[in-house]
């Protein structure tokens, strides 16, 4: 074993420092080509090596828009707090149990939060890129109903979506983001992303629990029950549950989350972090949990995040590199995350990033992007294939330079250590 003080250590202690010398200039060299060197340039880059060491550090605690990078902090919260295992549930209630297959009365189908309820159709082509979408199903929903013996509804089918507040968006998002489709309308109960289509253009449900509630009147008509109407309204107090249906585990829906830079899951699950622990299923109770949370997920960086949504829609969210990297460093987030990340010219948002790149394969990040905004933040597997941490955010109104420099500075970082090997600095064997 080679003492501590030993001379023979020095060539891996040059290396390591010729390496750290290569990787600041290919960084810094990226930035001074795409003219965001000065000092008013409004970005930051944080790496990471393994047990949190920085390598690479520009203007760290800058304060700017992180875009959907900040989903990295919502994704964690959820993780963390709610399980990876845990599954949200839409239930069909009625007050007074069907007889002879005959509901008498109203039957209620009850939401319980779950962004991913869609039809078949819907989900088979919905997914990023046109890729199918991971769903619960609203059909397995219609058939747990007919097999719980429903042939007839005298009344009519009602959806609830009493659990979250009734703000269909955050008020303080662009108007442009819901006439582009960047959310649907939030609620306790919608089914395709809250949407009525999605192609040619965006058409959102405006009342999304009663559109719930006709598509799912409409399946259970092409299976022999026959439902009086459809609309909305609130279950009574000890309505009886005949048929339920589970989402996908919490896991699954923050991977879908994260891949797609899917907004309106991520705003329901923020509704969600407020309705079991904020008190209120509202967007503002559960940024407020968000901002509790910080502590145990990025402990030091409190004042680093500024928070108005769980999206990074909002234009007036505030992160740094510092605080999102010391995030994606914290043991367990760690591993949660990084298997559920967009892969470099591989899945999700970064399917087309990184093709034909050392790149390629080796990163896993959030993507982020608004007008003027342009961010990246996750994991590089190194030339030793040892896992970076990094966040890069650039506020800058050339959009196009700098998605060209995120992406440079993405494949400098699976080329690190690049300096010397240590044999080349050690002395001469005779």
């Amino acid at each position: 074993m080679t003492p501590v003080l030993s001379l023979r250590r020095l060539p891996v202690f040059l290396g390591g420092l010729a390496a750290g010398r290569r990787l600041q200039d290919d960084v810094d060299r990226a930035f001074a080509d795409a003219g965001l060197d000065g000092a008013s340039a409004q970005a930051c880059v944080v790496v990471h090596a393994a047990g949190g060491r920085t390598v690479y550090a520009r203007h760290p605690e800058l304060s700017l828009a992180p875009a959907s990078t900040i989903k990295l902090l919502t994704a964690a919260t959820v993780l963390g707090r709610i399980g990876p295992d845990a599954r949200l549930t839409t239930d069909v209630r009625v007050a007074t149990p069907p007889v002879n297959g005959v509901v008498g009365g109203d039957l209620w189908v009850v939401g319980g939060g779950d962004p991913l309820l869609a039809t078949a159709d819907f989900a088979a082509r919905a997914g990023l890129s046109g890729r199918p979408r991971p769903a619960s199903r609203l059909e397995d929903l219609a058939d747990r109903i007919v097999a719980a013996g429903v042939r007839q509804v005298r009344g009519r089918l009602l959806g609830d979506e009493h659990r979250y507040d009734p703000l269909r968006y955050v008020p303080t998002w662009k108007p442009e983001y819901v006439e582009q489709g960047q959310s649907g309308p939030l609620s306790a109960l919608i089914v395709n992303g809250g949407f009525q289509r999605l192609l040619p253009t965006p058409v959102p449900a405006s009342a999304p629990a009663a559109d719930a509630a006709g598509q799912l009147a409409t399946l259970l008509a092409q299976r022999g029950v026959h439902v009086g109407g459809s609309g909305e309204g609130v279950a009574p107090p000890g309505a009886v549950t005949i048929a339920s249906l589970e989402s996908l585990p919490m896991g699954q829906i923050v991977t879908e989350m994260l891949n797609d830079s899917d907004n309106t899951t991520a705003e329901l699950l923020t509704k969600e972090l407020g309705f079991r622990f904020g008190g209120v299923g509202s967007t503002a109770a559960g940024v407020a949990v968000l901002r509790a949370t910080v502590p145990t997920l990025a402990p030091g960086e409190v004042d680093d995040f500024v928070l108005n949504d769980g999206s990074g829609l909002d234009r007036s969210d505030r992160a740094t590199c510092r605080a999102l990297t010391a995030l994606l460093d914290m043991p367990g987030v760690r591993e949660e995350l990084g298997a559920s990340l967009p892969v470099a010219a591989r899945s999700g948002t970064l399917a087309e990033r990184f093709a034909g790149t050392p790149a390629a394969g080796r990163l896993m990040a959030k993507t982020g992007s608004l007008d003027g905004v342009v961010s990246l933040s996750g994991y590089a597997m190194d030339a030793r294939n040892d896992p970076l941490a990094f966040t890069i955010l650039v506020n800058d109104p050339h959009d196009a330079v700098a998605h060209v420099l995120v992406d440079r500075v993405g494949v400098v970082l699976v080329g690190y250590p690049q300096g010397p090997a240590p044999a080349e600095l050690g002395p001469r064997q005779p």
